[in-house]
């Protein structure tokens, strides 16, 4: 019997929380696939201020803090966690930022990279959109990628993204919600509740399949840029 090959999946994100966000439930899955997981960070988000706090003129929090948060969500994952260190909101697309990224991917030779969606219109964060264009940039010497999925953004129909790509995350999704809820220090935003995901969820599964939403299934969503036959 053949026994399926062990592949290599690393997502890089520009902030913390931005995993857990966007495709924890797929990294989730990957994982009890047996596969290799590993999340990168590129910022610290200390930028990053919980709306109670925005009232009283926080302007920064402590560098190390929301990375923290993202730890204590990945803990007991199985998956690794590292950050690129780059101040929150300094992104920028150049040789700095693409050597960074294509050193992680040479030193990880993923089979599959996850990503933030390259959203063209600026109605995304803008760190967002400079870490996705890097990506694609970076992967392109990447000789070992299969797949490029780019995660669904916060507002998908702004930012004009059509996904073709779809992960069924039902059994992963509770997982999902306490991991966001680990992110303490970004508290009044509506796109941390459970709301907001299962929403989320049910309209990603019906834009896979009517009857994975009538069987009440959960999907996070991607558009996959590179797909190579693994």
């Amino acid at each position: 019997m053949i026994q399926p090959s062990v592949l290599k999946i690393i997502a890089v994100l520009a902030h913390p929380d931005d995993a857990e966000l966007t495709c924890f439930g797929t990294l989730l899955k990957y994982v009890a696939q047996g596969h290799e997981v590993k999340v990168i960070i590129a910022c610290t988000g200390e930028r990053g201020i919980s709306i109670p706090e925005r009232k009283h003129s926080t302007q920064r929090l402590e560098q190390s803090l929301r990375y923290q948060e993202s730890l204590r969500a990945f803990s007991a994952t199985g998956i690794e966690v590292e950050t690129l260190a780059y101040e929150d909101g300094s992104l920028a697309f150049n040789c700095d930022l693409i050597s960074a990224i294509e050193t992680k991917l040479r030193t990880s030779q993923p089979d599959i990279l996850l990503t933030h969606f390259v959203c063209a219109n600026g109605n995304d964060h803008q760190d967002h959109y400079v870490l996705g264009q890097t990506c694609v940039n970076a992967a392109l010497r990447c000789k070992s990628l299969k797949k490029l999925l780019h995660a669904e953004p916060l507002q998908p129909v702004k930012c004009d993204f059509m996904p073709n790509y779809f992960v069924n995350i039902t059994d992963y999704f509770e997982r999902k919600i306490q991991a966001l809820s680990e992110h303490t220090s970004q508290q009044g935003r509506a796109y941390l509740t459970r709301e907001f995901h299962l929403t989320r969820s049910r309209n990603n599964a019906l834009a896979a399949a009517t009857e994975f939403h009538t069987q009440g299934l959960l999907f996070e969503s991607f558009y996959c840029r590179q797909w190579v036959d693994l």
